[in-house]
């Protein structure tokens, strides 16, 4: 069991780059080579440049990453578990190295021998993604406040937390109260009704007697 020093672990978040359109071209001659950086919290990963991928470029690649409870979620359950200010700080401490807000930063560059072009960036809010498990869609990212392009991007968040357990059906079979009686396969009937069914001799199946008297004789 994670002690308050450790964060909790939520989950892991698997991040589908697939491709981009309308980037700026970086390069005077030819295509440029873009790539796309990925970060969340203090934690950063790329994918490989498309060769002459100029301004659509795709990739198609998955990065992954380990989604830790950040720093607001911490303080926010040790306050509902009454723990003292001692262990928020330790918390939140330790939570600097491994936690981040729960957002995705995409970047794109122009790859270069020399040193890598910046293309633009963007924000992708991951508040609903964490909950609902899922996001598909393209990313408008900038440069210095303009429009620079937009990268299409899969995400799938898998919970660390167990499923809930699923309940069984009953097996039990059904109790009949004091007033039902067995009537065979499929039916039953209350006592009360067969009793009328007897005192009538509905249920006997015989005729009824004829009457006694000179009538009857006649």
């Amino acid at each position: 069991m994670p002690t308050s020093a450790e964060p909790v672990h939520k989950g892991t978040l698997v991040c589908v780059v697939l491709k981009a359109r309308n980037l700026p071209n970086k390069k005077s001659i030819g295509k440029q080579d873009p790539y796309t950086v990925l970060t969340m919290g203090h934690e950063s990963q790329k994918t490989k440049p498309d060769k002459r991928g100029g301004q659509h470029p795709s990739w198609d690649e998955q990065l992954h990453f380990e989604v830790y409870e950040d720093m607001e979620d911490a303080l926010v359950k040790d306050a509902a578990n009454g723990s003292g200010s001692a262990s928020k700080a330790t918390s939140a401490s330790a939570l600097k190295t491994k936690g981040g807000k729960k957002v995705l930063k995409v970047a794109c560059y122009a790859d270069d021998s020399k040193e890598p072009e910046f293309i633009g960036e963007g924000i992708v809010d991951l508040t609903d993604t964490l909950k609902t498990g899922e996001y598909d869609e393209w990313v408008t990212i900038k440069a210095k406040d303009r429009y620079a392009g937009e990268v299409y991007l899969e995400l799938t968040f898998y919970s660390a937390a167990a499923p809930p357990k699923k309940r069984r059906p009953s097996t039990q079979p059904a109790v009949l109260s004091a007033t039902d009686s067995y009537g065979g396969a499929g039916s039953f009937s209350r006592i009360e009704d067969g009793g009328n069914a007897a005192s009538t001799g509905s249920g006997s199946g015989a005729p009824p007697k004829p009457p006694k008297g000179k009538d009857a004789s006649a």
